[in-house]
């Protein structure tokens, strides 16, 4: 199980510039490090050539997800991680077999999800081909990988369209994008946040990414519910891309919106001044029943009342659930 350098949970903690995707990439490697430890290292309390038993294990394995949930809790394909990992190894029925078979079967699952997560994207971008119109304006917001996967495999077709893209403060995420877009031939306009709502009457779409999916709205940059009211007063469509995994189980309640160091706004505010940094918002779901709403997975292409109903069906691994009691 000897693999490459090891993401770590301050790693991810405290990065504020990749996408949900990269980010769900280091907590992979961070857990199949877990998982290596188990394998080949006993507890602290055990002597050398003691193994671990099966309670030993799985109490180390929740401990890990835990932790992980809590680096990044406002990411809701970490919990679909976390989730997805634990419905499996339940319903196999290894959860409760031996130590080996439960590290085994844990390893080979979270090897094979990043192949599983291409084949969910290559999906998602072909579902998302109906949203192209010959010389259309797009705006865009922030740094989404998926967005960008589009918009890049339209170029690389050849197709011809326009894309205006925000700076995204704090971080200026916007200039990535931009120049990713721009290496690629795809005329960029780049505005700043706070003219994104003006340009949205000249745009023929605007094309958001989402860090969650919840039954309250979407969770995406702080910008986004700007982008979204204007769509829905200039009367123009608004296009979510995300994969299933970005789907936040009712269950848990509203999605957490962390608050970011004041000091990326301002570095020494005078007395009396607040400073309020957040990366992220909710675009309501009233908001998006009211209005030319569509969210595209992996598996087709919704109404908003649409994704209220997926979501109403999801199902969350008996190891977890406990955490939100």
């Amino acid at each position: 199980m000897q693999r490459g350098p090891k993401p770590s949970l301050e790693d991810m903690a405290g990065d504020t510039s990749s996408g949900a995707r990269e980010i769900k990439e280091k907590a992979v490697g961070y857990l199949l490090a877990v998982l290596e430890n188990l394998h080949t290292g006993p507890l602290p309390s055990k002597t050398a050539t003691a193994d671990y038993t099966l309670e030993e294990t799985k109490t180390a394995i929740l401990k890990a997800l835990k932790d992980l949930l809590e680096a990044q809790p406002s990411m809701a394909s970490l919990f679909n991680l976390a989730n997805g990992l634990l419905l499996h190894l339940e319903e196999t029925g290894v959860w409760n077999g031996g130590h080996q078979d439960l590290i085994n079967e844990a390893v080979g699952w979270l090897e094979n999800l990043k192949e599983e997560d291409c084949r969910r994207l290559e999906s998602l971008l072909d579902n998302a081909s109906t949203l192209y119109k010959e010389g259309a304006v797009y705006l865009i917001h922030s740094w989404s990988s998926t967005t960008l996967g589009l918009l890049e495999s339209w170029a690389d077709q050849g197709k011809r369209f326009t894309v205006v893209a925000t700076e995204s403060r704090p971080l200026m995420e916007g200039r990535r994008t931009a120049s990713v877009l721009a290496a690629r031939g795809v005329p960029v306009t780049y505005i700043p946040d706070a003219a994104a709502p003006t340009a949205v009457e000249t745009a023929d779409a605007a094309i958001l990414g989402a860090d969650t999916i919840a039954i309250e709205g979407v969770v995406n940059k702080t910008g986004s519910l700007a982008i979204a009211l204007a769509c829905r007063y200039h009367e123009k469509p608004l296009y979510i891309l995300a994969t299933e995994d970005k789907f936040h189980p009712p269950i848990l309640g509203p999605p957490k919106i962390e608050e970011k160091p004041p000091g990326e706004l301002w570095d020494n505010p005078p007395h009396n001044v607040e400073v309020v940094n957040r990366y992220f918002e909710i675009v309501p779901a009233l908001l998006l029943e009211d209005m030319e709403t569509r969210v595209v997975t992996e598996n087709g292409v919704y109404s908003w009342r649409e994704i209220e109903r997926k979501l109403d069906g999801m199902r969350v691994a008996e190891g977890l659930s406990r955490f939100w009691r």
